[in-house]
């Protein structure tokens, strides 16, 4: 499954894809870290056919959309933890997909991750900072930026004392 799709087609730039796609996987395999029995035979768990058995071109999608609607059933209890699951279990469905042998599914998936996208999270998403607001919200400062504001406050608090020690010469 291609996060990207949906990505795209929300915000139009490559480069937000290019920012929010490693950080969305990760926060993602951690999802399915903490919880892989929910995010793996998705299809099992979710078809209606016996066994899970992706009956037709369109089922993968079919099972996404009812996931969403219950998932995002309560507009107001929309948060980014349920984005991030949506993805998940868009995942484990194309898994499922290569697993049965029907690649070709995977079209219908993304089509209908993309419209789950479109028509009910655009909105929330916008409302919540755009992609760049789910990054705000789930990426830790890294470290190189901590070390680089460290270092700068250390060259401004040596340059001070420099400053100060300079100007107690020329008044002795």
């Amino acid at each position: 499954m291609s996060i990207g799709c949906g990505l795209q087609r929300l915000r139009g730039s490559p480069a937000a894809v290019r920012d929010v796609f490693p950080e969305l996987a990760s926060v993602g395999r951690e999802l399915e870290r903490m919880h892989p029995k929910l995010f793996s035979a998705v299809a099992r768990q979710a078809s209606p056919s016996p066994g899970g058995v992706l009956a037709g071109d369109k089922s993968a999608g079919l099972i996404l959309t009812a996931v969403a609607r219950e998932l995002f059933k309560n507009a107001e209890q929309v948060t980014w933890a349920k984005v991030v699951s949506l993805y998940a279990v868009a995942g484990g469905l194309a898994v499922d997909c290569v697993r049965q042998n029907h690649a070709d599914y995977m079209q219908g998936l993304t089509e209908a991750m993309a419209d789950v996208l479109e028509e009910e999270l655009a909105p929330w998403i916008a409302s919540n900072g755009g992609w760049q607001g789910f990054l705000n919200h789930y990426k830790p400062r890294t470290t190189e930026a901590a070390v680089s504001r460290c270092v700068i406050l250390v060259g401004a608090v040596s340059a001070l004392i420099f400053l100060l020690i300079f100007i107690i010469r020329l008044c002795s």
